[in-house]
């Protein structure tokens, strides 16, 4: 699904290794699906797949916050992880709090942004 003219649209995906690291991956594209950057980004700790998705979505977001860019559609493979940004916590389990975070950014910001999961086959 692309974004609208003179938006963008974040892809996200993380991964996870025994050697007690993840990454998270970001790919931003334009209105038309030309890829405008990417990045990575290594966290050091040993995470369930879940956590590790919610902070790529983080990271990711602090990402395109650096460059001011304006996301549309923040696309992710994990519907949990969508889920738990699209509803209400109110935990103070990690994944609660890195959620509000979560939330947080996308507040500080003018974000007008869709959040879903996108399941690649």
């Amino acid at each position: 699904m692309p974004s609208d003219h003179g938006k963008f649209k974040l892809n996200i995906d993380a991964a996870s290794f025994a050697e007690i690291c993840c990454f998270g991956i970001a790919i931003i594209h334009d209105h038309i699906g030309r890829v405008v950057f990417t990045g990575c980004v290594k966290i050091l700790g040993l995470f369930d797949p879940l956590t590790v998705e919610l902070l790529a979505i983080r990271e990711g977001l602090v990402l395109v916050s650096n460059f001011g860019l304006q996301i549309q559609i923040l696309e992710s493979d994990s519907s949990n992880a969508v889920s738990l940004v699209n509803y209400a916590t109110d935990g103070l389990t990690a994944m609660d709090l890195i959620t509000e975070d979560i939330k947080c950014i996308m507040s500080i910001k003018v974000w007008y942004m869709q959040l879903h999961s996108q399941k690649w086959k």
